[in-house]
């Protein structure tokens, strides 16, 4: 076979490859397009059905020092205490049914420009007294969490470290084909979480 055959045939089967590719691509695009984006301030009802939650609070605040977990950043690596701070969240869930629910929390994820992180599980149960991810509300009763989610210096400018109380912060639920967005008003805390 000579060479010029090998190259049609070559970019041949590139082509058609490209193309099978984008018709791939169309099709899951077709089948699961984006979510609806469905916005929210503070405080506002965001109703799933027959629970409904509320963001009764959010705030920034320093890492206690008596919290005693060994502190990595989520790539793993050990962090100092002072290097770290807390979005809190007060979330409020109501369970307006006459049965017993459970809502699960793992698809809440706090967002301020290009940086998010998901809410941190070591915090979470200590401030909750819980290891338990889901949350079990009585019929027509309703529980209040807290939320932590860590933040980091080195994930910042130095900058927007020193002056992350006036960023502004988002959380954000998403349960396909909704992804709904909660505009925070963050207030800056000089408690300690932990």
């Amino acid at each position: 076979m000579n060479v010029r055959l090998k190259k049609i045939i070559f970019i041949s089967a590139a082509f058609i490859l490209a193309i099978s590719i984008g018709i791939k691509v169309y099709t899951i695009n077709s089948k699961y397009p984006q979510p609806e984006i469905v916005e929210y301030n503070q405080g506002r009802l965001i109703k799933g059905g027959e629970l409904t939650i509320r963001v009764a609070r959010s705030r920034i605040m320093e890492l206690s020092p008596d919290y005693n977990q060994n502190v990595t950043d989520p790539k793993g690596v050990s962090v100092n205490k002072n290097d770290i701070k807390v979005l809190l969240l007060d979330i409020d869930i109501v369970n307006t049914s006459d049965e017993d629910k459970q809502m699960s929390m793992i698809n809440f994820v706090a967002q301020s420009q290009a940086w998010s992180n998901g809410w941190d599980m070591d915090l979470y149960s200590i401030l909750n007294n819980t290891e338990y991810t889901n949350i079990s509300i009585e019929a027509n009763q309703s529980e209040t969490i807290q939320l932590p989610f860590l933040m980091y210096r080195h994930q910042f400018k130095e900058k927007s470290w020193n002056d992350i109380g006036k960023r502004q912060f988002d959380l954000i639920l998403t349960s396909y084909p909704v992804k709904n967005i909660v505009k925070l008003k963050v207030e800056k805390s000089k408690t300690e979480a932990g």
